[in-house]
């Protein structure tokens, strides 16, 4: 009974192992980068609750190696890039009219072989429509 026990062990231990070491391999060959590309309303860089993604954004992945790929989000502004090699990449997002998200920067390694991002975009809102809501929502509030 206890030699079934120690080469049960052995085993587990032999396969935890074998797992580990196949991580940096998987990483090199199977990274991804996910996230999402939203409206940042409140300006702050970071995904708030209540903020829009953006729907069907182009979502640029460039290693500094050079090469750039190019995913598009989903409908709710979602999206994910497989099949990466470990390295730096700087990435950002562009709408269809043209708006550009910040640049950020990650590294995918052999420990991260996964890595979540956000990309807030902000939109500069013409004078004249800022004005309109002031003119709408401002006497609401003074009530």
């Amino acid at each position: 009974m206890r030699r079934v026990q120690i080469s049960a062990i052995l085993l587990a231990v032999e396969l935890t192992v074998l797992l580990l070491a196949a991580v940096p391999a998987l990483a090199a060959n199977g990274a991804a980068i996910a996230g999402s590309v939203y409206h940042d309303v409140d300006g702050d860089g970071w995904a708030s609750p209540g903020e829009p993604g953006v729907a069907y954004a182009t979502v640029y992945v460039q290693r500094l190696a050079g090469e750039t790929v190019t995913t598009q989000a989903d409908a709710t502004g979602c999206f994910i890039v497989r099949d990466l090699q470990m390295g730096m990449y700087e990435i950002w997002a562009e709408d269809n009219a043209g708006h550009r998200s910040a640049l950020r920067s990650v590294e995918v390694g052999e420990v991260n072989g996964a890595v979540a991002i956000d990309l807030p975009i902000e939109y500069s809102l013409p004078d004249d429509i800022i004005q309109a809501a002031a003119d709408l929502f401002l006497p609401l509030v003074r009530h």
